[in-house]
């Protein structure tokens, strides 16, 4: 387990290739590489083993509650986890990042919804409530994601996606989450706890 900062377009990871192999819980990872002898560039695959989950945060630390997911992120890691557990601060390059799907086989999102209901009310989400549900607001991040999928797709490896949210009581400039959530936040921690423990055991 681990945690790892998404930083767009411009990661190192992006000078692979990946190509997921369905039968088995491995992706195929195309390297370029320079022949000594030749000096033609050639392709080198090496094959690497499929992690269960990520835990992606996604906001804006620096509009209140718009960080939350981020803020979860960070806190869960300094507990122990199972090393095929990844979490990662996404930020808002939730689009940069498809190409670190082809790594898990699913994919946990914490960030907030908003739906009009009190602050603090918790979502458990899955693909298909964002994709087919039309009383339920797409926020950029969320169109983002589904974006990211759709292109891990066509990569050779879309994960299963879930989604845990909290509906926002402000979003604002400030560093720090509004007293509604600050109140909320160790119940939030708690269902996020809960869900991955349900994630690694299906």
């Amino acid at each position: 387990m681990k945690l790892k900062l998404a930083f767009g377009p411009h990661s190192p990871s992006m000078g692979c290739s990946e190509v997921s192999d369905s039968r088995s819980a491995s992706v195929l990872t195309e390297v370029m590489i320079t022949n000594t002898a030749t000096h033609q560039p050639q392709r080198l695959k090496m094959e690497k083993e499929m992690k269960k989950l990520l835990v992606l945060g996604v906001g804006n630390t620096l509009l209140m509650d718009e960080g939350i997911g981020v803020h979860a992120v960070h806190d869960l890691l300094k507990e122990q986890w199972s090393e095929a557990i990844d979490f990662i601060d996404g930020g808002t390059f939730t689009q940069d990042i498809f190409y670190l799907f082809q790594e898990y086989e699913k994919v946990l999102v914490l960030d907030i919804v908003r739906a009009g209901k009190a602050p603090g009310t918790m979502y458990d989400l899955r693909e298909d409530d964002l994709r087919k549900d039309e009383k339920q607001p797409l926020s950029l991040h969320d169109i983002d994601l589904l974006d990211s999928l759709d292109m891990a797709a066509l990569k050779g490896n879309k994960p299963e996606l879930f989604f845990l949210g909290i509906e926002p009581a402000t979003i604002d400039w400030g560093m720090e989450l509004t007293p509604a959530l600050q109140e909320r936040y160790p119940d939030f921690l708690s269902v996020i706890r809960k869900k991955i423990a349900r994630l690694m055991e299906e």
